[in-house]
């Protein structure tokens, strides 16, 4: 009995990685270098959907992944991915990272996404990189480390939440999208605002609130001239309504 819990450290350290390995590695086969305009890390949930709308739009795609579980479900289907670590540059250099247009970092792991870029940075300059921010943190990090694109991994769908639920409560559509335009729209300029300042400072802060009264006060400006709008609309056909004489 009292050997047990060694045992199971054992286990834990030595017996189940080598499983672990020799699994993955079933997944992986030899690779001749790719020359497609375009490198998907990631085939999750946020990278399918990338993937997916690429090939749509007859955009030829290397798709890497390092989990064993994407692939299999993913190879059923036909699609073709490669098994690998897209943070290796002998990997992404074989995956034509050299010659190709755009590196979309689409992994679910927020320290992966990071080391991925710093390897792409360092050993493939001109490769423009879009990558996936796990928050507001992350997103200014990969501001720092010069990423072309970002893009929070939540924040579409949020927005577009937040959008369909103005229109539950009654408001009109195009009233909604125009409200959730806006709320991006700064919210980007926000974030541009704050990659200045140190995280958590006092300026940082300040900014952060100042943005948040600023956004409130400006849908609301854009409510009240909407509404004035529509009277003024209103006043307009009943003056041209004709009169019974």
């Amino acid at each position: 009995m009292v050997l047990t819990p060694i045992l199971i450290l054992l286990n834990e350290r030595l017996v189940q990685p080598r499983f672990e390995q020799g699994e993955d590695a079933s997944y992986e086969e030899p690779m001749d270098e790719q020359h497609n305009p375009v490198i998907v890390a990631g085939f999750g949930r946020f990278g399918q959907i990338v993937s997916r709308l690429l090939v749509a739009s007859g955009v030829a795609v290397t798709v890497l992944d390092h989990s064993a579980t994407h692939i299999e479900r993913v190879r059923r289907f036909g699609f073709k991915i490669f098994y690998g670590d897209a943070s290796r540059d002998d990997l992404l250099h074989t995956a034509g990272a050299a010659q190709a247009k755009l590196l979309v970092i689409a992994v679910d792991d927020r320290a992966t996404i990071t080391k991925i870029v710093e390897t792409a940075k360092h050993h493939f300059p001109n490769l423009k990189l879009y990558a996936r921010a796990y928050d507001v943190v992350h997103y200014h990090e990969l501001q720092l480390l010069g990423v072309d694109y970002i893009e929070r991994e939540l924040f579409l769908g949020s927005l577009h939440l937040g959008e369909m639920v103005l229109q539950g409560l009654g408001m009109r559509a195009y009233q909604a999208r125009r409200k959730a335009l806006q709320f991006a729209k700064h919210d980007r300029a926000t974030n541009q605002r704050l990659s200045s300042f140190e995280l958590g400072s006092k300026k940082y802060i300040s900014v952060s609130q100042q943005a948040r009264d600023e956004v409130i006060a400006l849908l609301q400006a854009d409510r009240i001239q909407r509404q004035q709008q529509e009277q003024d609309d209103a006043w307009n056909v009943e003056e041209r309504a004709p009169r019974n004489i």
